[in-house]
């Protein structure tokens, strides 16, 4: 292999890093900006963080909804990026989706659970194909 391949492999090897930093950035960008709008709308005294009957995270007209998997002994919360809860229902039929919070959750406890699916990189939006814990799992929520 001649010195200018090397080099060029190199580079190359280099640009792949510096994308994947770059989408890693992207994603937690992401993420942050939730953090932020769910700061805001706690501050504010809705019954919940995703009450998309009152108020539109997005100008887009999409919101975070709170989900759950729950299956026997295994439930797991997940804030899914949406403009219908139905829609989260017809991908995953498995999965129970909340626009507001339900009376059997305790206000504190609806915001901990939204706290903790960023924490965790529970946050997915339904239009991208799945990845994470949504991918690993898409056979049982169908």
């Amino acid at each position: 292999m001649s010195d200018a391949e090397k080099r060029g492999l190199e580079v190359s090897k280099s640009i792949d890093e510096a994308n994947k930093a770059i989408e890693e950035n992207m994603r937690l960008g992401k993420i942050e900006q939730v953090e932020r709008k769910s700061f805001q709308l706690v501050k504010s005294n809705f019954d919940g963080p995703y009450p998309s009957d009152k108020f539109s995270i997005k100008p887009t007209g999409r919101f975070f909804i709170l989900s759950l998997y729950a299956e026997e002994e295994d439930s797991v919360w997940l804030t899914i990026d949406v403009k219908l809860e139905n829609d989260i229902v017809e991908k995953y039929p498995k999965l129970q989706a909340y626009k507001v919070r339900p009376d059997w959750i305790k206000k504190e406890d609806w915001v901990e659970i939204y706290h903790s699916c960023i924490k965790n990189k529970m946050v997915f939006d339904l239009n991208d194909e799945p990845k994470g814990w949504l991918l690993e799992n898409q056979s049982k929520l169908m």
